[in-house]
């Protein structure tokens, strides 16, 4: 089984038809066969105000959504939690050693 980490713009495409792309797809069809979808602790409200924003926009029916929401509850989200205070001296240091291995691989 595989897993993947998801942000809110890998998973809107399968909401949005004119956003989708044979990547896309494929990883809505891995979703929907059983794969690990990991995702920060701040997708939900993220996913709710993409949605919110479409249907505002008119770019989305509201029962679309409503569809939406309903067919991402039938798949294997594992919502990762937020750091805690004491987490965050460690995190901050992701930025920073991203940041010299990218430096390292453009030189």
């Amino acid at each position: 089984m595989q897993s993947f980490v998801l942000d809110v713009s890998a998973c809107l495409p399968w909401c949005y038809e004119d956003e989708q792309t044979p990547f896309t797809d494929q990883l809505l069809e891995w979703a929907a066969s059983g794969s690990h979808l990991h995702v920060p602790s701040i997708w939900p409200p993220e996913i709710l105000n993409a949605l919110g924003q479409g249907v505002r926009r008119k770019r989305l029916p509201a029962g679309r959504a409503a569809e939406f929401l309903e067919q991402l509850k039938t798949l294997a989200f594992h919502i990762e939690p937020a750091p805690t205070l004491a987490d965050l001296p460690q995190t901050s240091r992701i930025p920073r050693r991203s940041a010299r291995l990218a430096h390292r691989h453009r030189s």
